[in-house]
């Protein structure tokens, strides 16, 4: 409660202020909040605080020393300035206003004019400033005093104005620029896929120019790889050089050297797929969909059936290696099940085994 202020009119004390003050709720029971208004004079807003000022000293619990709690019926009897004229409605806010203390300039007395506020009397204030009350509003006052005084600041905060305002309206630009830019990059390219979906002509060019492409890039990177050629071929020594560092390398990390020998035996596997590839047809009926043919790789069945028949296989067989295979193989790839499944037709050709 670092803000708070003792709700009774004849107090000045505040939380900040006072240190050697505690501040007390009003209770939340409606039978206890009935005795502090009926002992204060007024009904008390019900998130107001009261000083320990107005409370007898026997009103306090003598078990805790460090921390000051009332006691159960505890009702506020010291300094109270009873109102005649106690409100019947509960204003809320309405007396923490009255209760702000009125300062001006010159430190004399200022007087809120009755009729104010409804439950209000006249308040006669006559208090000096004290060292950092109100430290905004002064601060705020000083630099008012400032800005009427000294012509070129106020130009100087008029321009910080204007270019604080420009920036903003510069993001805002930008942003909408963006927005329109890429709206209109996307209506472009529907507009695009439309005009090609309507018109088989340009929908053929479309398909010229990503071949074009395809084929300029390939023909770059060929020009690259001839031109790497002939650097090596003409500098023989950088080529004898870095084979020179390359078998220092494999002699100082034997890791390396077991590394190659994994590379080459995976190139070798794969050329050993792309052979079963085109000892199959080049297409070979996914295993995890054993029941689905497609009508473009009928014509791939016919020639596998072909070429099992070529070998004296029978479809039995083939039919029993894809029914004992397919949950063991089903997660790996086509090429991967093409090369197992040429391995198979090689053992058992060769009568080493029987699927």
């Amino acid at each position: 409660m670092p803000n708070c202020f003792c709700a009774i009119k004849s107090c000045r004390r505040r939380a900040w202020s006072d240190d050697c003050v505690s501040f007390h709720k009003v209770p939340v029971n409606f039978s206890r909040k009935r005795q502090w208004d009926s002992a204060v004079g007024f009904r008390l807003p019900k998130k107001s605080y009261v000083c320990s000022k107005h409370f007898l000293q026997s009103d306090y619990s003598k078990k805790t020393r460090l921390r000051h709690r009332l006691n159960t019926g505890a009702v506020p009897s010291v300094s109270l300035d009873k109102s005649d004229d106690t409100p019947k409605e509960d204003y809320g806010g309405a007396q923490e206003i009255a209760k702000e203390r009125i300062y001006d300039n010159t430190q004399q007395s200022a007087v809120l004019a009755e009729g104010t506020w409804p439950h209000c009397k006249v308040l006669l204030i006559e208090e000096c400033l004290r060292d950092g009350a109100f430290m905004s509003s002064s601060v705020h006052q000083k630099k008012r005093q400032r800005r009427n005084a000294d012509p070129e600041f106020r130009a100087r905060e008029a321009m910080w104005r204007k270019r604080k305002e420009h920036a903003e309206r510069n993001v805002k630009k930008v942003e909408v620029n963006c927005h329109e830019g890429a709206l209109l990059r996307v209506r472009k390219a529907v507009m695009k896929h439309r005009r090609c979906d309507m018109d088989p002509q340009l929908r053929a060019r479309e398909a010229d120019h990503k071949r074009q492409r395809q084929q300029n890039d390939a023909e770059l990177r060929a020009l690259g790889a001839e031109a790497q050629r002939r650097h090596r071929q003409d500098n023989p020594h950088t080529a004898a050089r870095k084979a020179e560092e390359r078998r220092q390398q494999r002699q100082e990390n034997p890791d390396l050297r077991s590394r190659e020998a994994e590379a080459r035996r995976l190139w070798r596997r794969a050329e050993a797929e792309q052979t079963a590839w085109e000892r199959l047809g080049q297409h070979v009926v996914p295993l995890s969909q054993p029941n689905t043919v497609w009508p473009e790789q009928q014509v791939c069945i016919r020639k596998n059936r072909a070429l099992m028949n070529h070998e004296g296989l029978d479809e039995t067989s083939t039919d029993v290696w894809c029914k004992t295979n397919i949950q063991k193989y089903e997660d790996r790839p086509d090429e991967q099940v093409a090369l197992m499944y040429a391995e198979h037709l090689t053992s058992f050709n060769n009568g080493r085994g029987r699927a």
